[in-house]
C-alpha cells in the first residue's frame, strides 16, 4: 500500500502484510482493541487478533482448519515531558498447523514473541510568532 496501515489491520508482527507468504490463501482478521487513556496523557492499548483463511484449506496428506492464529499486542506511550515521550510494546502469536503449512516451515515454535521500546523526542528548533 501507498500508506502503511499493515499494523493497524494485521496485527503489530507482520506476519501477512509484508509480501505474500501465506500461498495466496486470503486472510480475515477479527480483532477486539481496548484503549485507555489516562490524565497524565499515558495511553494504554490491547488488541487481541484471531485469523482465518476465507477459503478452504486442502492438503493431500492433511485436512487443515481455516485458523491461522491469534495474536496479542499491548502497546504503551508514557509522557516524560514536553518534548518527549516512551513509547513501546510486546506482542505474541500463537501459530497453527495451518499457517505453518502455508508459510512452509517445519520447526516453529507455537508462540512467536516480538517486544520493542523507543524514546521519541520532539524538540522545538524554532518558534515564530506572526501577527497581522
Amino acid at each position: 500500500p501507498l500508506l502503511h496501515t499493515g499494523h493497524k489491520f494485521y496485527g503489530n508482527m507482520d506476519y501477512y502484510f509484508v509480501g505474500n507468504g501465506h500461498k495466496n490463501a486470503g486472510i480475515s482478521d477479527s480483532y477486539f482493541r481496548l484503549n485507555y487513556k489516562s490524565k497524565n496523557e499515558s495511553v494504554f492499548s490491547l488488541t487481541f487478533h484471531q485469523f482465518f483463511a476465507p477459503v478452504t484449506i486442502a492438503n493431500s496428506t492433511f485436512g487443515y482448519s481455516a485458523n491461522l492464529g491469534q495474536e496479542a499486542d499491548i502497546l504503551f506511550q508514557k509522557k516524560l515531558n514536553k518534548f518527549a515521550h516512551i513509547t513501546g510494546g510486546y506482542s505474541f502469536y500463537i501459530t497453527t498447523p495451518t499457517l505453518l503449512m502455508l508459510k512452509n516451515i517445519s520447526n516453529a515454535s507455537k508462540i512467536q514473541h516480538w517486544f520493542w521500546l523507543g524514546i521519541n523526542i520532539t524538540p522545538t528548533i524554532l518558534k515564530l510568532k506572526f501577527t497581522p
